[in-house]
């Protein structure tokens, strides 16, 4: 086995840092400015972290993880998550697949990872959800909603209407429609906190047990993971993170594996809150890292970190650290174009440093264009960084890209110029990149450099074959200008044999047959919540086992899994009040909406609802179930608070008419006479528009109580009428009364009489 040099654990961060970044890494997006998400009612944006790539809205799928019941992780460029129904899904950064036993899910974009964020499509994060995703793009508004709850919506390419309801004959109300038990929908009476327990052996090496848990207690989000291992290295604490947070009043609490901008993962403890609302909201923690040899941190540190919003495109963060370690960033995100900058100061035992500056752009024709500049170290560890990239699309599902990248330290200058193609061809989608590397590196001792020139290509492909079958073949050739010519082959198959088993295979070969690898694995659903894993060949163990050259590496793993949901206390916050009325209208079995739930009131009018999580919703009375001639009181914004009872009262009120003529005064009385009204005068209240009578009468029917303006549209007046002020006014409509005195005057056009003086010429 051939071993490399271990740099200093800041120092190798730092260089990391920088060579992602000059590799084309993007800083994790800002929220999309105005667009709010919701799920089943609840307002998540800050969470959801909304972007649009093209046409499609992206969310942080790991940030509304506890919301949505699912597991979501991250690491490095691999991310995986476990979806309501308990199916485990993988994906790596820049695919656009989601792949699981025996089945795979079609991305609109590709899959971004950011630090602790997994960003994927709204629409994926629905479906893994179980739930329909319903979005406004004029409202700017996206909405993750029960699927009977989504019901309503229109399908693509149609836009729905609605009809004011024609007032019943004789002015009566007929009894309100009362909605049947199946359409009411109360918050449930429990939360659900989803566990699971995994336990898994490689005989004759390790074995570990994986614990995970997800969902609410008492209204709070609360989580769970943690691998525990036993091998040869005893018993030991592989990873683990436990987190607890209120959304209603904005304070969280974490612990165990952190993320860290300064050093990356840490150990440690951390609390959080938010001061401030909209775009003044600050959001501000305290951490406590404890020394962690995975990380950069030498010893027991405080840090104190805060995320500043400022306006409604810029966000602003740092952390400082008691050992004087500390870092910034700031990020602009407007619709087109995106900005980050930071800097990074690590004051541990070997000092390092770090700066950047990333931009992105997307361009007319639907070209997108990246850039970024980076720093680390300083001196003979110093290594800077420029990437510059072109997205073009040719044609939809046929996309090519030009990158290049430039890394120069004190002894060593590299270049890398590269080709990208995509394209999709029904289930086939074939990905290929050939790229030429230059490498300059600087032999101080003996005055000269030498030059190294490889051309490497890279091609994939991935196809579908029905639901049962996928393929993956990836393949990557090297030819340096000094040597042979390497090859490195993978393949990866998945089957599935029968609804609850699937069979998957993953097969890698080099030239130089070292990396030769070869695994196979069944997945076995025994039945809903309880499932069994084997693998043989080159696993992974529980806990790092090094094998000599030439070793057999071939072992079994074994695992099963159990998932239950587990009941837990609800929220004990509620909603509550009166459906009143004006006039004579019934109140008893009339609807009220709350968000996602809907009641109907008793006998009294009095509704309620138990049980609601914190957040904001929306409370009204939907105009299903309402008598013809009545409408519902304008819809009020309640802020639902965890252990807490509000009452909001509503209303019902009769709807009005205005009626009223047009006419010309022709007997000059300044009154309306008989005889003297003016038909087909278009005239519009608020946006309606009709025309009057031929005796000049007009009317506007259903209209809700409130201010109202009147006005003639001069523009379409019948020839040889003018009309004269006032053009409009103003009408005040009580509930439940009409109108029937409005008069607005015209008058008769008349030519002027030019009398000029007859001269005789001679």
């Amino acid at each position: 086995m051939i071993s490399s040099p271990r740099l200093p654990a800041a120092r190798a961060r730092a260089v990391l840092c920088g060579l992602l970044l000059a590799a084309g890494a993007r800083p994790a997006p800002a929220a999309e400015p105005g667009w709010t998400v919701t799920v089943r009612g609840l307002d998540v944006t800050r969470a959801a972290a909304p972007v649009i790539s093209g046409p499609v809205l992206l969310v942080d799928a790991a940030a509304l993880a506890p919301t949505l019941r699912l597991v979501v992780r991250a690491a490095g460029r691999e991310a995986s998550v476990r979806d309501v129904a308990g199916v485990e899904w993988r994906g790596t950064a820049g695919d656009s697949l989601l792949t699981a036993p025996g089945r795979s899910m079609n991305l609109e974009r590709s899959l971004r990872i950011e630090g602790r964020s997994v960003y994927l499509p709204a629409s994926a994060v629905a479906e893994l959800a179980g739930l329909r995703l319903v979005v406004d793009p004029e409202a700017r508004t996206a909405g993750l909603e029960d699927a009977a709850g989504a019901a309503g919506v229109s399908p693509a390419g149609w836009q729905s209407f609605s009809r004011p309801k024609p007032a019943p004959p004789g002015g009566k109300s007929p009894a309100a429609s009362r909605p049947e038990p199946r359409d009411l929908r109360l918050p449930p009476d429990h939360e659900t906190l989803r566990v699971g327990l995994g336990v898994g052996t490689v005989p004759g090496a390790d074995g570990g047990a994986e614990l995970t848990a997800s969902g609410a207690l008492w209204g709070y989000e609360t989580g769970l993971n943690a691998l525990l291992t036993g091998g040869p290295e005893g018993l030991e604490i592989q990873s683990g993170h436990a987190m607890l947070t209120d959304p209603d009043r904005g304070w969280g609490a974490e612990g165990g594996d952190l993320f860290t901008e300064i050093w990356g993962f840490a150990r440690g403890a951390r609390f959080r809150w938010q001061r401030g609302e909209g775009d003044r909201a600050v959001w501000p923690a305290l951490s406590v890292y404890l020394e962690d040899p995975r990380g950069g941190n030498e010893g027991t540190v405080l840090a104190y970190h805060e995320e500043a919003r400022v306006g409604r495109f810029t966000l602003l963060e740092g952390e400082l650290a008691s050992d004087g370690s500390w870092v910034a960033s700031g990020r602009v995100q407007r619709q087109r174009m995106s900005l980050f900058g930071y800097y990074r100061q690590d004051s541990g035992r070997f000092d390092a440093q770090g700066e950047g500056l990333a931009a992105s752009f997307e361009l007319p024709l639907g070209l997108s264009f990246q850039a970024s500049l980076s720093r680390s170290g300083s001196g003979r560890q110093r290594l800077d960084g420029r990437t510059f990239s072109l997205r073009i699309p040719l044609r939809p599902g046929l996309d090519a890209g030009v990158e290049s990248t430039r890394t120069e330290g004190a002894a060593t200058r590299g270049r890398i110029d590269a080709v990208v193609a995509s394209a999709a061809l029904g289930r086939l989608q074939v990905r290929s990149r050939f790229q030429r590397r230059e490498t300059a590196i600087a032999l101080l001792s003996f005055g000269r450099s030498v030059r190294l020139r490889q051309d490497e290509l890279f091609t994939s492909a991935s196809w579908i074959a029905g639901s049962r079958l996928r393929l993956e073949a990836q393949l990557a050739e090297r030819w340096p200008e000094r040597g042979a010519r390497e090859e490195w082959r993978q393949i990866n198959a998945s089957y599935s044999l029968s609804p609850r088993t699937s069979l998957q295979l993953f097969a890698a070969s080099s030239s130089s047959g070292l990396a030769d690898t070869f695994r196979l694995r069944i997945d076995r659903e025994i039945r809903p919540g309880f499932a069994l894993y084997a693998e043989y060949g080159d696993v992974v163990t529980f806990q790092s086992l090094a094998s000599g050259p030439g070793e057999d590496r071939s072992r079994f793993r074994i695992m099963v899994r159990r998932t239950w949901d587990v009941a837990t206390p609800a929220s004990r916050s509620a909603v509550e009040g009166v459906l009143g009325s004006s006039g004579d209208l019934p109140t008893a079995g009339l609807p009220v909406q709350l968000g996602p739930y809907r009641t109907v009131t008793d006998a009294d009018g009095r509704y309620a609802f138990a049980h609601v999580p914190p957040g904001r919703y929306v409370l009204g009375v939907p105009p299903e179930g309402l008598p013809a001639d009545a409408t519902a009181g304008p819809p009020a914004a309640v802020q639902v608070k965890r252990r807490r009872t509000q009452r909001v009262d509503l209303s019902v009120v009769p709807l009005s008419e205005a009626r009223g003529w047009v006419y010309v005064d022709r007997d000059g009385d300044g009154r309306r006479d008989p005889g003297e009204g003016i038909g087909g005068v278009a005239l519009t209240l608020d946006d309606r528009t009709t025309a009057s009578a031929p005796d000049g009468s007009f009317g506007f029917f259903n209209l809700p109580p409130g201010s109202h303006r009147l006005r003639i549209e001069t523009g379409l007046l019948p020839a040889g009428i003018e009309a004269l002020p006032p053009l409009e006014m103003s009408i005040g409509l009580p509930p439940g009364q009409s109108i029937d005195h409005l008069e607005l005057r015209l008058q008769e056009k008349t030519k002027p009489v030019v009398f000029q003086e007859a001269r005789r010429w001679k």
